[in-house]
């Protein structure tokens, strides 16, 4: 039978929303806990199907992952038990982020080819490109990449546009790297800072200039097990803020600040809705008429791309 959703509309929606963390952090955190063999513990883990993927991922190499409560997820991979990954009953762009750690552990690494999203075209060659200059092998076989390396080493990485997944990619490939990598137009974004925190608190030596978009590894010889908390997902916090202001409404979401938002904040504030700071948490609400205005997208700070859709909503 299908499913249904009956909306009935016509009303303000106002009261206070707990948000879910985010599956664009979360899932890299799981990827990152496998450049060690020590134990890792996520806080605020959603319960979304990209989480479900990356624990068959993770899983299938040889990790125990337990999901201890409802928003809480232990993972530890003492032993890589096999790196040749191709296929995977379900498809995400994660799995090739792991080819890093699995380089690290095993000296060979093999994913599936990249499915995920259909919102234009993304090729890895910026993450293929990279992974060259760090001293490995990548060959695109029919339904997946094949990579090997004898040794990672650091290296001088300077993307042509900032890329989240490169910049990831690379991250998670130098912190146990010899020598230092440098990335020059890195992404900046809060999930990949998210990512970071993490990787610092495994050990990692990593130095962050978002000003000038610059990212600095110096490789170590061993990470260690942490906790982390995964940040809020950013994509639910637009969803809800449009909600308050397309229903003239009023919604306060706690936990949440502006380094996460100014760019969402400040189209809020050009369409002439409203938000208030109070309570560690920020309040949304507005009433119409709303001024017609132009969006374009851009990297972080800039208006992130997956806030078009809800915000085309409120347009």
């Amino acid at each position: 039978m299908a499913e249904k959703l009956i909306i009935k509309g016509g009303k303000r929606l106002a009261g206070e929303v707990a948000l879910r963390g985010s599956k664009n952090a979360a899932t890299k955190m799981m990827i990152a806990s496998l450049l060690t063999d020590e134990p890792c513990v996520l806080e605020n883990v959603p319960r979304s199907a990209d989480i479900e993927i990356t624990k068959e991922l993770c899983e299938l190499i040889g990790s125990r992952v337990t999901l201890s409560g409802p928003h809480r997820l232990e993972i530890e991979t003492k032993e890589v038990k096999t790196s040749l990954v191709p296929e995977l009953s379900r498809k995400n762009r994660i799995p090739i982020l792991a080819i890093g750690p699995l380089l690290h552990r095993r000296g060979v690494a093999e994913v599936p080819v990249l499915s995920g999203c259909p919102i234009g075209h993304r090729p890895i060659n910026f993450h293929v490109e990279a992974l060259t200059k760090m001293g490995v092998t990548v060959v695109r076989k029919e339904n997946s990449y094949y990579a090997e390396a004898k040794e990672l080493r650091g290296a001088e990485i300077e993307f042509p546009y900032p890329s989240v997944g490169a910049t990831e990619n690379v991250i998670l490939a130098a912190s146990l790297a010899r020598g230092k990598t440098v990335i020059s137009q890195a992404a900046v974004e809060p999930e990949i800072i998210n990512l970071i925190e993490m990787l610092r608190a495994m050990g990692a030596e990593i130095l962050v200039e978002e000003a000038v978009r610059r990212i600095t590894i110096q490789g170590v010889e061993k990470l260690y097990g942490t906790r982390a908390t995964v940040m809020p997902d950013r994509n639910e916090i637009v969803s809800f803020a449009v909600a308050a202001l397309a229903t003239e409404g009023d919604i306060f979401i706690p936990g949440i600040g502006r380094p996460y938002l100014e760019s969402f904040l400040e189209k809020i504030s050009e369409a002439g809705g409203s938000f208030s700071e109070k309570d560690g948490g920020i309040r949304f609400f507005g009433r119409k008429p709303y001024r017609t205005l132009t969006v374009e997208t851009s990297p972080h700070p800039g208006f992130m791309t997956d806030w078009q859709q809800p915000f085309a909503v409120l347009l």
